[in-house]
């Protein structure tokens, strides 16, 4: 492997790794708590999804799975309400692990070079991978507040 490769990579690590502590620094400023922890964290999301439209997938995927176990480790007090081992499963994925990778989504919008080198990004693109990633993660809430959540 080639130093300029070895320099490219590296540079890429920091940037995702700036990105990861922006959207940590976001998630501490929320909108209002939930009842049940939750909260509504306004752009927090933003770093993470910026670091798959800029690097693809697998930057994407790895910077949104990083991010997924932060929130968990700091949401440990919300299953203070949940009982039995497959509510804590469900909990622990759907709330946290796959709700937050799947930010990582927006790596497929990534623009293809052209002949010339130059990356040339498409916005329908981006924004369509976007919208992708923000449902998917509803849905994984969805299935959490359905499954885990309905009694309360």
């Amino acid at each position: 492997m080639s130093k300029n490769k070895i320099s490219d990579k590296t540079k890429t690590l920091c940037e995702c790794a700036m990105m990861l502590a922006m959207s940590i620094a976001l998630s501490f400023f929320s909108i209002t708590p939930g009842t049940f922890g939750g909260s509504i964290t306004p752009a927090s999301m933003l770093p993470v999804l910026f670091v798959g439209v800029r690097h693809g997938w697998k930057w994407g995927f790895g910077t949104a799975f990083a991010y997924s176990i932060f929130q968990l480790v700091t949401g440990l007090s919300y299953f203070s309400y949940i009982k039995g081992f497959g509510p804590y499963l469900i909990c622990i994925l759907f709330d946290f692990i796959i709700a937050f990778s799947v930010l990582g989504i927006t790596g497929f919008a990534q623009p293809k070079t052209d002949e010339n080198g130059e990356k040339k990004p498409n916005l329908i693109k981006i924004f369509a991978f976007i919208l992708i990633a923000m449902i998917s993660r509803f849905v994984c809430h969805f299935i959490s507040g359905v499954t885990i959540w309905r009694s309360y």
